[in-house]
């Protein structure tokens, strides 16, 4: 029955103090004022890409593609690769890419021409630091 009491109390004293201590540890790396919400995918991704475009434009115009790529509100002036692909959602089979080309302060370019109307979705896939990104406009192509 001592060897059952003694067996009981050590297991009590191993318990009680590896739970004290992953609680103090916890404690120590989490911040009280850190919320969640201030962790949005853009921050922790740390690229983000603005995708400007148009809402329309017409049959034979030259459109500018442009996507503007920072990390942490700085230009990334090396992105591995900015590749604008879109089609025509009557025909999503038939997909189109144009390699953007770096002009200033993290902005990408290229132009297109549709040559038929309709309602066109275009990717800006960005890779840079080693992360990828994919925002994604439409616009309207009429006559």
């Amino acid at each position: 029955m001592k060897k059952w009491i003694m067996l009981v109390v050590f297991c009590l004293f191993l318990f009680g103090c590896s739970s004290d201590n992953n609680e103090g540890a916890h404690e120590e790396d989490h911040h009280s004022d850190d919320t969640h919400e201030e962790h949005s995918d853009h921050d922790v991704a740390g690229l983000e890409v603005d995708f400007p475009l148009p809402e329309q434009a017409t049959v034979g115009e030259t459109v500018e593609l442009k996507a503007i790529v920072t990390s942490n509100g700085e230009p990334i002036l090396d992105a591995e690769e900015v590749d604008f692909e879109y089609w025509n959602v009557e025909d999503e089979d038939n997909t189109t890419h144009i390699l953007g080309e770096h002009t200033e302060d993290g902005e990408y370019v290229a132009e297109v021409t549709f040559t038929e109307p309709g309602t066109y979705e275009i990717y800006a896939h960005t890779t840079a630091n080693g992360l990828h990104t994919m925002p994604k406009k439409s616009i309207e192509v009429t006559e």
